[in-house]
């Protein structure tokens, strides 16, 4: 782990960058992807889901490895461990793990195995889309925008995360109930968020930490209104928060906030009934000091801005170095990632990593066990205290 930004080995044309659980991909300027870390499911997209590295016990690439057979991609999304591309056609390719049917080729038990789970090695087509704008891969299902703004999702569906008033599960892609304006898209841990051509935003899916933004902490199974947004430019959703950036460069947030992942403060301003419960905001809350931002990135509880200029600034928890300032502090309040003034696209998931206007790729945060910095090695220079497994168990010292 590192905890301030290290260089992607051999990436010089990357136009995006997307974040997975333990794998990150970045889409190069002549439409191939390319990705690297943990690759137990296929999530790397290699044909092989057998290294080329060893990550402890666990097969990997510490340096980026071509996605078969992609080559005229125009977006990458990440998910927890399969990965999807949007074709300049509209079809959409997805490959990695298929155990909930978040590759959307109509089955849950294949059309390869991975050491006993559904998975698919190499790039697959999904069922019926052919004039997507926009896609997102969510922890275990996936969506797209289509051409006329509806919306379809695929996948697991057991907190409603596919919109479409059902709570099970789709092998298939499947609309979400009653969006026709949809222009950006979002999927976190359980829920999933649009933006709406008018600005406002709806959400569906998981709602105990108050991420669906619409004031109340009801799980909803198709999409909710978020309270207040009507000037929003983008969404992004983490694992329990969401946020968005609004038309006058401020970012608003909502959901949980145990860790800060608001940017406001660690204590509220409300409580939510997750058990036990914990600070959060049921509606959206303005993030400290953001006023200049021109794109915005959800990680797991860590959140980050891209501000005018090329500077990125996080807020949230540190313990693995995702604030990239140099420390291990958490923090409520924006801190600027060091080294950084050309950014030209961010992301966070597992890691957060930033495009830079030379096509060069730059991450910082978790490096183990999985090498998603794509630096070569899994270690780093310095030492994170990460939390426990469990409170029975002292925290862990590792490299960073």
């Amino acid at each position: 782990d590192t905890n301030t930004p290290a260089t992607v080995s051999g990436i010089d044309s990357a136009s995006g960058v997307t974040t997975g659980k333990l794998h990150t991909c970045a889409l190069l300027l002549d439409g191939s992807v390319t990705c690297w870390g943990y690759n137990l499911f296929g999530q790397l997209g290699t044909g092989q889901n057998t290294g080329p590295d060893a990550c402890g016990s666990w097969p990997c690439s510490t340096v980026p490895l071509d996605v078969t057979g992609i080559n005229n991609a125009i977006a990458v999304a990440g998910g927890g461990h399969h990965a999807c591309a949007l074709l300049a056609d509209g079809s959409v390719k997805c490959w990695g793990y298929n155990g909930s049917g978040q590759l959307g080729t109509g089955e849950n038990a294949g059309p390869e195995d991975c050491n006993s789970y559904a998975c698919s090695k190499t790039p697959v087509d999904v069922s019926g889309i052919n004039t997507a704008v926009a896609i997102t891969a969510g922890s275990n299902h996936s969506c797209a925008i289509l051409s006329d703004g509806t919306v379809k999702c695929w996948g697991y569906n057991g907190n409603g995360e596919l919109g479409n008033g059902t709570y099970d599960n789709s092998y298939t892609p499947v609309s979400a109930g009653g969006i026709n304006t949809a222009v950006a898209i979002d999927g976190g841990f359980r829920h999933t968020c649009v933006l709406l051509s008018d600005g406002a935003i709806k959400c569906w899916g998981y709602n105990v930490q108050g991420e669906l933004g619409n004031g109340t902490t009801d799980t909803s199974f198709s999409p909710v209104s978020v309270s207040g947004i009507n000037n929003a430019v983008s969404i992004v959703a983490g694992s329990f928060h969401t946020c968005a950036l609004l038309s006058n460069g401020a970012v608003k947030c909502w959901g949980e906030n145990s860790n800060g992942q608001l940017g406001s403060d660690y204590t509220g301003p409300e409580s939510c009934d997750a058990s036990p419960s914990v600070p959060c905001s049921r509606t959206p809350i303005a993030v400290s000091g953001i006023n200049n931002a021109i794109a915005i990135a959800a990680g797991y509880d860590n959140t980050c801005a891209l501000i005018s200029g090329g500077t990125v600034k996080c807020w949230g928890p540190n313990l693995g170095g995702q604030l990239g300032n140099g420390t291990t502090v958490g923090s409520f309040t924006p801190v600027t990632v060091n080294g950084i003034n050309n950014a030209s696209a961010i992301d966070a998931g597992g890691t957060a990593c930033a495009v830079l206007s030379d096509g060069a790729v730059k991450c910082w945060g978790s490096n183990g066990p999985s090498g998603m910095l794509g630096i070569g090695t899994t270690e780093g220079p310095e030492t994170c205290i990460f939390p426990p497994a469990n409170i029975l168990n002292p925290p862990i010292e590792g490299t960073c």
